[in-house]
C-alpha cells in the first residue's frame, strides 16, 4: 500500500465493542492497540480467550486481507514452535467482513486470535542469545511460506524493500539537509549494489517486517510469537534477514554483533546464497532509511499516531553511525558471523 493512502479509520473503543457484538457475537471490553495502516483493539470477554479486531484502511483491498488470511492459515498447518494469530470466522462465517465509519467510509474488519506476549521493544532486558532466536523465527517462516502463493502477493507497497528508489517520493519530509543527504547516499547505494543483482536474488512471499515490536517474548524472556502480517509480500526473500537484522541493531551497544548474531540463527535454518550476502548490509542501510523517512512523512500527516515515531530516533543514530562505516568492512563483518 501507498504511504498517500488514506488515514488508518477512527472508531471509537464504543464503536469496535458494537462491531465485535454484532458482526462476531463476542461480548467484550475493547481497549485501542497500536497500529501503522490498521486500527486494532483487543477485545476482552467476560469469558473465553481474548481477540484482535483489525479495521482496514479504506483503501485496502479484500484480496490483499485474504493473501494475509490465507498465509495464517497456511503456516498455522507448518507446526511452528511459535504462535502466530489466526483468523475467525464472522456470525455468518466470513473472515472478512466490512463497517461504515461515521463518515461514511467503508472498511474491511476482520477478527483474530490475541497472541500473548511483550513485544521485544518493551521488554525490561534481552538476553543476547534472543537475537539468534529471532534469526531462526524468521528464517523457519521463511521456510514454511517458501512456495505458497496467492493472486495478491505481488502487491505494490512502497515497504517492499527491492522498491527503495519509491523512498524519493517522501525524502521532503526530512527537515534536517544532513540526513536527506544520507538517505540519498542510501539510495546512491542501493542503484550501485542491489539494484544490478535484483534479478538474482531468490525471491517469495515474506512476512517483511520482524521487527522489535512484532517479535512477542514470555514471561521467561523466550522468543514466543510473531505477529502483523500486514505488510506480507511476494519480494526478494533476503530482505526478511534485512529487515531483522535492522531492527534488532537499534540501541545495541555493538550494533554490528547483534546483527551479527540475528543472521547467524537465519543462516543456520536458511543458508544466503552469496549474492544475498553481497547486498545484505545495503538492505540494512536501505531498510532504515526507509522506516526514517516514512515515519517523517506519516507523523506529519497524523501527529498523534506514537506508534509512527516508535523506531525514528534510534533509527537516525544508528544510521548515522553505520553510514560512516566502510561499506566492504562492514558488510564482511556481518558476513562472518554467519558462521
Amino acid at each position: 500500500m501507498s504511504l498517500d493512502a488514506p488515514s488508518p479509520p477512527a472508531f471509537t473503543a464504543a464503536e469496535a465493542q458494537r462491531l465485535a457484538a454484532a458482526l462476531y457475537g463476542v461480548d467484550a471490553v475493547a481497549r485501542p492497540l497500536p497500529g501503522y495502516d490498521d486500527q486494532n483493539f483487543l477485545l476482552i470477554p467476560a469469558g473465553g480467550p481474548a481477540r484482535v479486531l483489525k479495521i482496514s484502511r479504506a483503501a485496502e483491498e479484500r484480496r490483499v486481507l485474504d493473501f494475509q488470511n490465507r498465509a495464517l492459515d497456511h503456516l498455522a498447518g507448518a507446526g511452528l514452535p511459535w504462535r502466530l494469530p489466526r483468523p475467525c470466522p464472522s456470525r455468518r462465517g466470513r473472515r472478512i467482513e466490512s463497517a461504515r465509519s461515521a463518515g461514511g467510509r467503508r472498511h474491511r474488519v476482520r477478527l483474530l486470535t490475541y497472541v500473548d506476549g511483550v513485544p521485544w521493544a518493551e521488554a525490561p532486558s534481552h538476553h543476547p542469545a534472543l537475537l539468534h532466536a529471532i534469526g531462526r523465527l524468521a528464517a523457519t517462516v521463511d521456510r514454511a511460506l517458501d512456495g505458497f502463493a496467492h493472486p495478491a502477493m505481488r502487491r505494490i507497497s512502497d515497504w517492499d524493500l527491492m522498491r527503495f528508489p519509491a523512498v524519493e517520493r517522501y525524502k521532503a519530509a526530512i527537515v534536517e539537509p544532513a540526513r536527506r543527504r544520507i538517505v540519498e547516499r542510501i539510495g546512491r547505494r542501493f542503484a550501485r549494489f542491489v539494484a544490478p543483482r535484483r534479478r538474482q536474488l531468490p525471491a517469495q512471499v515474506v512476512h517483511n517486517d520482524v521487527n522489535n515490536h512484532n517479535v512477542l517474548l514470555d514471561d521467561s524472556g523466550a522468543v514466543t510469537g510473531l505477529i502483523d502480517f500486514g505488510d506480507l509480500l511476494h519480494t526478494a526473500t533476503v530482505c526478511e534477514v534485512a529487515i531483522a537484522v535492522a531492527y534488532f541493531m537499534l540501541d545495541a551497544p555493538r550494533p554490528l554483533a547483534a546483527g551479527g548474531r540475528v543472521l547467524r540463527g537465519y543462516h543456520a535454518v536458511r543458508p544466503l546464497a552469496p549474492v544475498e550476502l553481497e547486498v545484505l548490509f545495503d538492505l540494512v542501510l536501505a531498510r532504515l532509511a526507509m522506516s526514517v523517512t516514512f515515519s517523517a512523512f506519516r507523523h506529519r500527516r497524523e501527529p498523534h499516531n506514537a506508534y509512527l515515531i516508535a523506531n525514528r530516533s534510534a533509527g537516525w543514530r544508528l544510521l548515522e553511525e553505520l553510514i560512516e562505516l566502510p561499506r566492504d568492512d562492514a558488510a564482511a563483518q556481518l558476513a562472518a558471523a554467519r558462521g
